[in-house]
């Protein structure tokens, strides 16, 4: 929490935010990915809605994110665990639905042909393929004696079994990746150093940056943040922390010589690990030589 009377977002006081638009509880580590208990009271409604829509709505809900979340049983917002696999594609271009279960079927799908003579239907079985063909023949001019023997001869088809190679999408765009570092790291700092933090040069560069994310500048472009490094490997550059790879997510805030840096590695993975310099003026905050390790 933080003792704060403006959002550190907005910078709007108190007052300014009035009664519609009050403070709130931001979750730096978004709760979608197992946080309940690292928190920040600063945040305004509307920054804080916007955070989850514009910033943290891309991570948590990326395929590859999902799949971590999936095998660690994390809930969505929604209450439910994510699946990853839920919809791929077959090399001649079927849709395969797949339930948490890992039962799978098909999408239905009518391919007409060019002189609207023939369609063809795929579908998981007999009786989805009838409900397809009486809607599709319903709304032409087709006599119900012919309505009713198509409807026969799909009784009398024998059903094809497939077994398919399933295709699914794995796509990041790391840029956005950063961009959900930079408002933990932000955040995180906030945490640690308390709220002169927002007067640091580093916080006011970063602030800018979220702040563009909130507007939705970057829905459509995502700039690159050159500052943020990305795919760091936790173990090489900080042996000490081996002991903690029955841990989710790991951050560390430390100082190095005048600067004060984090460290964020989400599900312990190379893949989502970043490091950030937060400040240039370690001596005006109260933080030592040993780093700050937060576990969850």
């Amino acid at each position: 929490m933080c003792d704060s009377k403006k959002c550190i977002f907005c910078l709007n006081s108190i007052k300014e935010l009035g009664e519609k638009n009050p403070f709130t509880i931001e979750h730096i580590i978004p709760k979608a990915l197992g946080n309940s208990e690292i928190k920040l009271d600063c945040v305004c409604k509307n920054c804080n809605s916007k955070l989850g829509e514009n910033i943290d709505a891309y991570f948590c809900n990326n395929t590859v994110v999902q799949l971590f979340r999936q095998k660690l049983s994390l809930i969505s917002y929604s209450g439910k665990i994510p699946n990853s696999f839920a919809k791929g594609k077959t090399e001649d271009g079927l849709t395969i639905i797949t339930d948490n279960k890992f039962r799978r079927k098909i999408q239905p799908r009518i391919v007409e042909s060019e002189d609207h003579r023939h369609i063809i239907i795929d579908a998981s079985s007999k009786e989805e393929a009838k409900s397809i063909t009486l809607k599709k023949l319903s709304r032409l001019s087709i006599s119900q004696e012919q309505i009713d023997k198509t409807l026969s001869e799909i009784d009398n088809t024998i059903p094809k079994k497939i077994n398919p190679v399933i295709k699914y999408e794995l796509k990041m765009e790391i840029n956005r990746l950063k961009l959900e570092a930079l408002k933990i790291a932000y955040e995180l700092a906030i945490y640690v150093l308390g709220i002169k933090y927002l007067n640091d040069v580093e916080a006011e560069k970063i602030r800018i940056i979220l702040k563009k994310a909130i507007d939705g500048e970057y829905k459509k472009d995502c700039p690159d943040f050159d500052f943020v490094f990305y795919g760091l490997n936790c173990k090489e550059s900080f042996s000490f922390l081996n002991s903690l790879e029955n841990k989710v997510h790991f951050f560390l805030i430390f100082k190095e010589q005048k600067s004060i840096n984090v460290f964020i590695s989400l599900f312990a993975s190379q893949t989502f690990s970043f490091f950030i310099k937060v400040s240039d003026n370690a001596d005006k905050y109260d933080i030592n030589d040993t780093p700050i390790i937060i576990q969850l």
